[in-house]
């Protein structure tokens, strides 16, 4: 059985402020109620877990290099609140994509230095079913770190990271507004 709780975070607008198909690290700056809210998931035991779309990498707007570049300074500016992230998922699909077969599994990209004291992973999937609203990030992080996720909560900027979690079956699933702040002790942990 299960034993672990999850917070599951959407990345741009939730975490990190909202700036479209978001490729420059440069640009990165954490959202202080998210930080917030995630200090206290951490306090009740949550582990954190990001799950990213990035339709922008199949779109051909960006990289899967520039994603990863974003992601490790976000981790670092996290990391510098006292916040490590238990690991990152994305999904890369986009509607009329036809993803090859070879991008039909997870792959691994090292990102040195990632959040942890040793080398992470940013894993990233093409296919359709791993692109929120669908579940297949959360299921994938739930078997990969021993998850309940009847005990987990999603957070995220959009409905379809609500949709996610409530098709997943989290314990709650929480939309927030990407331009204003919110008060982090009125979510649901």
């Amino acid at each position: 059985m299960a034993k672990n709780k999850a917070l599951f975070l959407d990345r741009d607008g939730t975490i990190i402020e909202w700036i479209d198909y978001l490729h420059d690290p440069n640009l990165v700056k954490l959202r202080p109620c998210t930080v917030e809210l995630m200090r206290l998931a951490l306090q009740k035991n949550y582990f954190l877990i990001v799950v990213t779309n990035q339709s922008g990498v199949e779109r051909k707007m960006f990289t899967m290099k520039e994603v990863n570049a974003v992601n490790q300074r976000m981790s670092d500016l996290l990391k510098a609140e006292g916040i490590i992230l238990t690991d990152i998922y994305v999904a890369t699909h986009f509607e009329g994509a036809h993803p090859s077969v070879e991008n039909s599994k997870f792959q691994e990209f090292v990102a040195p230095n990632f959040a942890t004291q040793k080398v992470g992973i940013s894993k990233y999937n093409s296919s359709a079913y791993f692109r929120k609203p669908q579940t297949g990030m959360l299921l994938k992080a739930a078997k990969e770190h021993d998850l309940d996720l009847t005990l987990s909560v999603m957070i995220g900027d959009n409905i379809s990271d609500e949709r996610t979690g409530y098709n997943a079956r989290l314990f709650k699933s929480h939309q927030i507004d990407k331009l204003n702040d919110f008060d982090p002790l009125k979510i649901e942990l």
